[in-house]
This record gives structure tokens, sequence and C-alpha cells, in this order.
């Protein structure tokens, strides 16, 4: 049974809120990560280095911190612009404000995206949920744990065209939403506006 379930958790699939598109419209540069096609046209996620997910998760339960991987996500969003040739954004406190209020609303109730048109602004938004134990296969050896967390929370939209359309916009502003259960789900919202709020 541990060999069964071992091998379903060596193909984690994406979880992000999307419509089915081609598989793979750019490279992911993850430290942590690689990925493929599935038969389905959805990207799997897979250890890089020829790692395992392990059914074990003590590492990163005693060593995340929520506030300190939020403390990252504008850094990591940058570097992650930076990879694909696009410049450097800025955060707005707005955005974020709205982004974690929603992320504690989609890790509470239906997973789907949020009707932007209330806020009065141009907004785009990417959601997504994922697991833990996409990270069970990290130890200190790896690096900042929380870093590690706050790249890969972009990292996870790598296969889709629209969500990258959406981080590699030329919109100037970005909020971010980050919710870590402690049953080991991971929800993220991510919004983009050219404005920094709502006036």
């Amino acid at each position: 049974m541990k060999k069964i379930l071992i091998t379903l958790l060596s193909l984690v699939s994406l979880v992000s809120y999307s419509q089915k598109i081609p598989c793979i419209e750019y490279p992911l540069y993850s430290d942590i990560w690689t990925h493929e096609c599935g038969t389905n046209g959805i990207q799997k996620l897979l250890p890089k280095d020829n790692k395992s997910f392990s059914l074990t998760n003590s590492y990163f339960v005693d060593n995340v911190d929520e506030r300190k991987v939020e403390s990252y996500l504008l850094e990591c969003l940058n570097e992650f612009r930076a990879d694909y040739g696009k410049g450097p954004v800025k955060e707005s406190k707005w955005l974020t404000k709205i982004s974690e209020i929603y992320a504690k609303k989609l890790s509470n109730s239906t997973f789907k995206h949020d009707k932007l048109k209330k806020f009065g602004v141009d907004m785009k938004e990417n959601i997504a949920g994922y697991m833990a134990l996409t990270f069970s296969h990290l130890t200190v050896e790896d690096g900042d744990l929380n870093k590690i967390i706050a790249d890969a929370y972009f990292d996870i939209y790598v296969s889709s065209k629209h969500h990258m359309e959406m981080l590699l916009c030329d919109n100037q502003y970005f909020g971010f939403g980050l919710v870590i259960k402690e049953s080991g789900k991971m929800y993220g919202v991510v919004r983009c506006s050219s404005k920094s709020k709502n006036k």
C-alpha cells in the first residue's frame, strides 16, 4: 500500500483553477520541481534531481512559517518575472488585503474565481490550491524552506498560458493572498492591476 501511495504522490498534478490548455507553454525554472505533460494535457509536478515525494512531512510542518513565506512573495515574483525577461513590479497593500481575504474564503468554501468587477478597477486574478506534500522531499540542505515555498507560489502556474500571461503582464501593481491549513492544503491568490488601489 505504501508503494502505491508513494507512486501516486510522485505524480502530483497541478491544481490551479483553469480551463483545459495545451501543456507546456513555458520552461519551469524551479529549484525543487520539474514537470511533464499528462495524457490529459495537465502538468504533473515531479521532484527535481530524481528525488521522490514522501508520505512524511515533518520538515515542512516544523519549519514552515506563513508570514515568512508572505514576506518573500514580491521578491520571488520579481525573480520569476526576470526569468522570463520581464521587469519588476510593486506590491499594492490594497491588492494584498483583498487577496488575503479571498484566499481565506477559498480555503473554507468553493474553489472558484472571485467577481472582480465589484472592485471598480481593471484587475486580473490567479488562484491555486496545492498540497504541502509536494514539498515533502525537501531538507535543510535545499535552503530556506519559506523562500522555496514563495518561489513555488508562482512556479505552479507555469503550464498555463493564461495564468502566465497574467503573471508576466505589464500591470505595475500586484497583491498576494496565502493560506496554509493544518491539513497541509495550501491556497494562493495573486491579483494585478494598473492601479494600486480603488478610488
